[in-house]
């Protein structure tokens, strides 16, 4: 079956053409964020709320940068605590990444907006899998901080998998990758290859990036390229992993995705996970992966790009740097108060942070 998509709004290309054409305020946007720095809680903080209980990290972010937020929206609430402070975490990621993104112009802002793909990429492969198990209660798993808006996700995880409601609001969506997930919505239903859907989805988003990276020449581009490669590899790792240790079926090696710092034959022929990663970016701690894989793999990969503000105080590697920080502390605050709720272990909970060891 051939999948054609329909064609995105003119307006988004001439969108692309026009910001390109803008000069780009680099200096401007790293001087805001080197001042937000100071707003990131200690890399031991975590540690020790993940010891506490739910009143003490409600207690102790009153006394942060997301104290204002809390008292003004959420802490007269009659949500259970658990929500309130998972809402809060979520309300004011969303502001610092809407703020980054409304800082920047010319590439700056193009070049924001190529980063924040792993927003949608994440979000919409758990729509799809919602979607593919019939279940209607899907939800964000990341606070809208991609192009796709945080109120577009919203709409989406309200539509209880309605298939003409969400190809509505994928049509009126101006974005071009609600193109590409209405086309990977019917992929799904046509085929119901989920793998298959998944892939469509991540192509055709990292060909969206790439194709706004070729009006970011220069060695700001070339950074960005770089940050998608390593997501590519990512992906093809998770996809490897499925095919040699986990139970993914032998069809599923032809859909490794193109560009990333992995070669393809290499992914094709490698049967040993340790020769798989010799010599590249990625690194191993054993000779064989086992559950924690992915996560150090994507640990590894958070952990390089906030290193990055080292390298170029007036270039995109700033921006990267922070976005890669403000993950990594949402995440860790999500999870802190997930696991709290849980009654997970303490030594469990603090073994799944993205903490900077």
């Amino acid at each position: 079956m051939t999948v054609l998509f329909r064609p995105a709004g003119s307006n988004t290309a001439a969108n692309v053409s026009s910001t390109a054409r803008e000069e780009p305020n680099y200096e401007y946007v790293n001087g805001r964020l080197r001042a937000r720095m100071r707003d990131f809680l200690p890399a031991q903080v975590f540690a020790e709320l993940a010891c506490a209980d739910l009143q003490g990290v409600e207690r102790y972010l009153l006394n942060t940068v997301y104290g204002p937020l809390y008292r003004r929206d959420f802490m007269l609430s009659d949500m259970p605590l658990t929500l309130k402070l998972e809402s809060l975490l979520s309300a004011s990621a969303r502001q610092r990444f809407g703020e980054l993104k409304s800082w920047g112009k010319g590439t700056a802002r193009l070049l924001t907006s190529v980063l924040s793909i792993q927003s949608d990429l994440e979000n919409g492969q758990l729509f799809l899998r919602a979607l593919q198990s019939g279940r209607n209660d899907y939800e964000p798993a990341m606070p809208g901080c991609g192009e796709l808006s945080p109120e577009f996700w919203r709409q989406l995880a309200g539509a209880g998998g309605n298939r003409e409601q969400i190809d509505e609001l994928c049509r009126y969506d101006p974005t071009e990758l609600s193109n590409v997930l209405s086309t990977a919505v019917k992929l799904l239903d046509e085929s119901g290859r989920l793998w298959e859907a998944e892939w469509f989805y991540m192509k055709s988003s990292f060909d969206w990036a790439g194709g706004v990276l070729k009006r970011c020449r220069g060695s700001n581009g070339a950074v960005v390229s770089q940050c998608l490669g390593y997501l590519i590899d990512l992906w093809n790792l998770r996809v490897w992993l499925s095919v040699h240790y986990g139970s993914g079926a032998p069809v599923e090696a032809a859909h490794f995705l193109k560009g990333g710092s992995l070669p393809l034959e290499r992914l094709f022929f490698t049967k040993s996970y340790k020769a798989l990663l010799r010599g590249t970016f990625w690194r191993s701690r054993g000779t064989d992966p086992d559950e924690r894989s992915l996560f150090e793999l994507e640990r590894q990969y958070l952990l390089w790009q906030m290193t990055l503000r080292r390298e170029d105080p007036l270039g995109v590697q700033v921006i990267i740097s922070y976005r890669a920080r403000l993950f990594c502390e949402w995440r860790n605050l999500m999870t802190i108060v997930s696991g709290l709720q849980s009654g997970l272990d303490r030594a469990a909970l603090q073994s799944v942070l993205l903490i900077d060891r």
